[in-house]
Order: C-alpha cells, then structure tokens, then sequence
C-alpha cells in the first residue's frame, strides 16, 4: 500500500522560487527539476528504491528533494493496462494502407522501444499522412482535473507536446538511419511530411489554448 499526502504545501516555497525564475526577478538562479520518474519506476519495479523512499509516490519522492516534480504521471507503467506484454503491436488500418509499430518492454517492463517502426517505406508515409490530416485532440480534462485536486496551486500547468517534426521522425516513428537515407532519396515527400508535423503542434496548441 502506499501512503497518501494531504495537499502539497511543502511545496510552496520551492513552486514560488522556480516562478520567479520563470518571471525573470533578480537573485534567482536556474529551474531544477530532476527527471526521476524511470529511475523511481525502475527501481520500484525491481524492489531497490532507497529505505526512505519505499511507499511513497513520486511526487513525495520529489517534495522530500525539494524540487517541483517535472513528471508524475505517464502511460505504460508497470500497473497500465500494458503491464504483462513483452511485446505492443500497434496498428493503423486506413482506406489508403496500413502502417504498424512494435515495441518491446525494457527489462523491468518500465518504458518501452521501437523494434519495427512504423514508417518504412513512402507507402507508410502516405498512411500516415493520412492519419495527421484525420486527427483531432481533445482536452482530458479527467487528468487536468486530478491534477488540480491533487497539487492547487503547487505546481504550474505544464503541456508536453512531442519532439520536433526531425527528432521525432528519428526517435518514434522511423528511426535514425532510414529517416537520413529517405531525407536524401525523396526530400519532396518528406518536407511534406515535416509539414504535417508541424501543423500538428498547431492542432495541440489550439486545443490547449482553448
């Protein structure tokens, strides 16, 4: 069982330091908020998290260390709805192709990587060209709302949005290598593509701003 906080008041002090950063007020200095969260997972997972952080949350972890948490919560875990798969097939079946991605979970089952990306050839593209002129977002607002109840006014609103159009090309959809050869081989297609990319930021922050 892990123990639950009432509030995060210990908070205050450091939530207001790293706004006046932020505000640009004088005598501060840089925002430091440590990414801990596959450390934390990783360890818990394998049973090795520090005496004096067993049974706490994350964000207990990142209070007692007097830092505002960067990240608290994210998708596939050791306790989502993927924990038990070595492997998660994901599949876009459109009216023009279909494109796939399989990822593999890291040995403690923690965080995930590519093994079949799903762009391979400009059959792909085409799918997923399609599929970033189809999609729409939405605000969650069950996880915004959990948020709040959980921290106030304790931590700033933060949005995550991808990597760039290039970096995530690389690391999520085409890997390295390919994502060079096909720049060099059929750049029209993929300065389209790039295109899209962006225009999807534009979809986000119109949700968000929203």
């Amino acid at each position: 069982m892990y123990q639950r906080i009432q509030g995060m008041t210990g908070m205050t002090k450091t939530f207001d330091e790293l706004m006046a950063v932020y505000e640009g007020r004088e005598g501060r200095g840089v925002v430091f908020q440590p990414r801990i969260k596959h450390w934390y997972d990783v360890n818990l997972a394998a049973g090795t998290l520090p005496k004096k952080y067993q049974g706490m949350y994350v964000d207990e972890v990142y209070q007692d260390l007097g830092v505002t948490p960067r990240e608290v919560w994210g998708p596939g875990g050791a306790g989502s709805e993927f924990a038990g798969y070595l492997h998660i097939i994901t599949e876009y079946r459109t009216p023009v192709g279909t494109m796939r991605q399989i990822q593999r979970r890291t040995e403690y089952g923690t965080s995930l990587y590519n093994v079949e990306y799903y762009l391979k050839d400009l059959k792909d593209i085409e799918v997923y060209k399609y599929v970033l002129r189809e999609r729409k977002y939405l605000w969650k607002r069950l996880r915004y709302s959990w948020g709040m109840k959980r921290y106030g006014d304790n931590l700033p609103l933060r949005v995550q949005l991808p990597r760039s159009p290039l970096m995530w090309l690389m690391v999520g959809t085409m890997g390295f290598q390919r994502t060079v050869i096909m720049l060099w081989r059929h750049r029209k297609e993929m300065e389209e593509l790039i295109r899209l990319l962006e225009e999807e930021f534009e979809k986000m922050l119109e949700v968000c701003q929203g």
